[in-house]
This record gives C-alpha cells, sequence and structure tokens, in this order.
C-alpha cells in the first residue's frame, strides 16, 4: 500500500504540476473568479506540485511532503467546485468536461488517503487492504525522530519561486527568461556539486575487500581546482563576460517584447542571481544528503566484519 501510495501521489504532483506551465491558460481557467492573481497562484501551485512529488520519493521528507499533499488538497476545494459548477472551467466538447467532473472528485479523495496514510507512517511496508483504514485512523505510537533540515530546503524554494515570480512580474518575455534562469540554475547547481562531492575514507585498521570507484571524485578535484585557478588567473575578465551575455539576453528579451531598449540590467540581475542560488542549492543538497546515502551504500562495499 505504502508504495502504491508513494507511486500514485508523487507521479500525479509532477504531471499535473507541470499541466500548470504547460497548459496555464487552461490551470487559470480552473481557478474561481474571485481569487487575484490568476496566474501567480497557477505558477506558485504548480512548483509546490512539483516539489512535494520529488520530495514524497525521500524517506526523510515523505511525512512533511504528505502533510503539505493535505494542505495543498485542501486549498483547491475551490478550484474543484469551479470545475463542477462552472462550464468554463474546463474548455473543449462535453464529453471531456464530464470525464473531468466524473474524475476529479474520487481522484482528490484516493490522494487525500494516500497522503494520510504516508503522513502517519512514512516509512511503512506493504500491507494489506484491511489495515489501511486502521493505519489512518489511529496514529502509531512510534519514537519521535530528528526532524529533516525542512528550513533550509523551504528557503531554497521560496529563492527560486522568487525569482521566477520577479520573472513573470518584469514584463519581459517569460520563457526566454525563464530558460536562462533554469540553464543559470543547473550550472551553479553542478559547479556547487562539483565542490560538495564528498570523499571515500578508509580505516587502516579494518580489513577491506575491495574499495569504491571513485572517479567521480577525481573529477570532481580535477575540475574544482581548474575552476578556482582560471578564475583567479582570468577574474579581471568575468566582469567583461558578464556583461556581454547580458546584453545578448537584453536584447533578446527586449526585441521579443517590442521594448525601445535592451534588458541589460535585468538580464545580468537574472544570470547573477540564479547561477549563485544554484552553487548554494547545488552544494548544500550535495553535502546534506549525497554524503549521507555514499555512506549508507558504501559502507558495505569498504568494510568487512570481523570474525
Amino acid at each position: 500500500m505504502s508504495q502504491v501510495a508513494i507511486l500514485v501521489l508523487s507521479v500525479e504532483w509532477l504531471l499535473f504540476g507541470s499541466f500548470h506551465f504547460t497548459f496555464r491558460e487552461l490551470t487559470e481557467a480552473q481557478i474561481p473568479s474571485f481569487i487575484p492573481f490568476k496566474t501567480f497562484v497557477a505558477i506558485t501551485t504548480g512548483m509546490a506540485e512539483v516539489v512535494i512529488g520529488i520530495l514524497i520519493l525521500l524517506p526523510s521528507t515523505r511525512r512533511w511532503a504528505a502533510l503539505a499533499s493535505l494542505v495543498l488538497l485542501g486549498l483547491f476545494l475551490p478550484a474543484v467546485y469551479n470545475i463542477l459548477a462552472n462550464d468554463s472551467a474546463i474548455p473543449g466538447s462535453v464529453a471531456w468536461r464530464n470525464l473531468w467532473r466524473v474524475a476529479v472528485v474520487p481522484n482528490n479523495v484516493v490522494l487525500v488517503l494516500f497522503a494520510l496514510h504516508l503522513w502517519r507512517s512514512p516509512d511503512a511496508v506493504a500491507m494489506g487492504p484491511a489495515r489501511v483504514l486502521e493505519d489512518v485512523l489511529k496514529r502509531r505510537q512510534e519514537p519521535r525522530r530528528p526532524r529533516p533540515p525542512l528550513m533550509v530546503a523551504v528557503v531554497m524554494f521560496g529563492a527560486n519561486v522568487a525569482g521566477f515570480l520577479v520573472i513573470l512580474a518584469s514584463g519581459w518575455a517569460y520563457t526566454t527568461a525563464v530558460i536562462w534562469g533554469l540553464m543559470c540554475l543547473a550550472t551553479g547547481a553542478l559547479v556547487g556539486f562539483l565542490f560538495g562531492v564528498p570523499r571515500v575514507t578508509l580505516d587502516a585498521a579494518r580489513r577491506v575487500t575491495h574499495r569504491p570507484n571513485s572517479n567521480i571524485e577525481v573529477v570532481s578535484d580535477w575540475l574544482t581546482k581548474t575552476i578556482v585557478g582560471v578564475g583567479l588567473i582570468e577574474f579581471h575578465a568575468i566582469g567583461g563576460f558578464v556583461r556581454n551575455i547580458s546584453a545578448e539576453l537584453g536584447r533578446a528579451l527586449s526585441l521579443q517584447v517590442g521594448g525601445e531598449g535592451p534588458a541589460t540590467s535585468f538580464a545580468q540581475a537574472l544570470i547573477v542571481y540564479f547561477f549563485v542560488a544554484g552553487i548554494i542549492q547545488g552544494y548544500l543538497l550535495t553535502r546534506m544528503y549525497l554524503s549521507a546515502q555514499f555512506e549508507v551504500y558504501e559502507s558495505p562495499a569498504v568494510e568487512t566484519k570481523e570474525p
């Protein structure tokens, strides 16, 4: 049951969260008329759904992702009512509209039950259907575990949301700016990952059967030294490089919206902001999560028990 709940919640959040961006007008049509800033709401909830879909897969954040799923499903109740009550909420044929209306309520009920199940037992193994209702209604008494560093995840998510909302409110070409922001974020995350790759250490007092492949450590060490060395040597040219690519991006943004002048300042801020945010996030995620996973999965391969 737990595996099914994890799979369904993750797939649905990732799938429908991405629809908020690819079918933004359809998403905005489902939002009731009394809710302002529909574009902001559609994009923000889409980001939240994608993040929850990822966090539901991680055991350390699954319980909080399940709780966030319940909150999000509660916030979606006005949209569900709008879908059921107004034909304008679902453009298309009558058959397509009726299909949505028939499926939306049962689907949300299933998501609520799965989220409750994972909130009660985030680490539970598969169980029979007879115990599902009991597990949902009665919380098991288990020792409290240390809370995962959710504050770091919230801050990183908030930083990304703030950046994309500024892009949305700027009035420049939205798609081009978002693609550049994602590219800078991914590039910075790669740099942060290279600087944060953990090292495998061996205890000489214990017998070693074999050493795990550490090519990624060698590549990381070589690239980080290269980046630092080249950066120090060509430090004077970094400013000119940023100005040049900012000018190119600024011209592209202004031409697409018919502006009179290039958005160079906006482009420069976008590049620097998302690149720095990517470095910080890539480094923190690598140090906080990847190091622990390396230790868990490589410890049996590195060590053997003494007889």
